[in-house]
């Protein structure tokens, strides 16, 4: 059986590179992907789109919904669908969301979503329902890859003379504590001099993997995340990390060597840096490759989409 699926995501900063990725990796198991691009902000915004979704449901006539974001998730139940529901929380939803805001998910979970999947333990476990899936974004390793360093900087223009030192986001938004990395980063460049940093953020895939080749380690000092893409795009590239403990990092540096958890603290940050930088070891990730591939995790989705349906 190959499922007709809907995608239901938020449109308002055009396609979302994450559900592209999976919906374009359900297309390679057989599945048919169609997707709803909701555009609005807010609940009201959200809700605009009601009508619309339920003219596209009667017209794509899929077998499932499965809907990104909490918000996406409500609006797929107010469409009054019959179909059953799936919902991707990511780690905003809950990680940061107050308490009121997890009663509501959990009563949409307990009348109306079908299954609901997170990204991490922690997420699981801060929105207090046992039966939630933990399934993490998988990574296309047609997209990220390993290649040669200094082919790398050529491509980007970047000198072969400096480390490179690179921060895991847009420094502009505050839930990636961007100040944190500063700190360790001017520790770091009075100890050890020709050092630069780079920033990951309005790259392509074709730009990123660049980057993470590029880099001779990642750092992620985030307030918060759920199951951070950076981090196994980084590991599919050898690229090695040292990030705070946040998400499921934790479990990757677990399953893995040459990668490290950091305390939150700048000089913690900036030793296990300097170890990295210093002792230059390939990290080996060739564990997780196999259970990060984006084509197993497609895998297991369509196999919960066809037990949903025959339900």
């Amino acid at each position: 059986m190959n499922p007709k699926v809907l995608f239901v995501r938020s449109g308002n900063k055009g396609s979302h590179p994450i559900t592209q990725n999976q919906g374009d990796s359900l297309l390679q198991t057989g599945c048919e992907v169609y997707y709803f691009d909701v555009i609005g902000k807010g609940w009201r915004g959200y809700f605009r789109n009601i009508g619309k979704l339920r003219s596209y449901i009667q017209q794509v006539k899929p077998d499932v919904i499965h809907a990104h974001y909490s918000l996406c998730g409500f609006l797929s139940t107010f469409s009054l669908t019959r179909l059953p529901i799936v919902v991707s929380l990511m780690g905003s939803d809950v990680l940061t969301a107050r308490k009121w805001y997890l009663l509501v998910l959990q009563f949409f979970i307990r009348v109306s979503w079908k299954s609901v999947i997170v990204k991490s333990e922690e997420m699981r476990a801060r929105l207090g329902w046992e039966e939630a899936l933990i399934v993490p974004n998988g990574v296309n390793s047609k997209d990220f890859y390993v290649m040669d360093q200094k082919e790398a900087r050529q491509k980007l223009g970047w000198s072969n003379e400096s480390r490179i030192v690179l921060f895991a986001a847009d420094p502009k938004r505050l839930d990636k504590n961007y100040p944190l990395f500063k700190s360790a980063f001017e520790i770091l460049h009075s100890q050890m001099g020709a050092l630069e940093e780079k920033h990951l953020f309005n790259l392509t895939k074709e730009q990123m993997n660049l980057y993470y080749n590029a880099s001779d380690v990642l750092v992620m000092t985030s307030l918060h995340e759920g199951s951070p893409n950076v981090i196994k795009e980084a590991m599919f590239c050898q690229c090695p990390f040292v990030s705070v403990e946040v998400g499921d990092v934790k479990q990757w540096v677990d399953a893995t060597s040459g990668n490290f958890i950091a305390q939150r603290k700048a000089a913690d940050i900036a030793e296990l840096v300097t170890f990295v930088l210093e002792t230059k070891q390939n990290p080996n990730n060739q564990n997780v490759h196999r259970i990060l591939d984006a084509g197993c995790i497609a895998q297991q989705l369509k196999q919960l989409y066809i037990r949903l349906i025959n339900q």
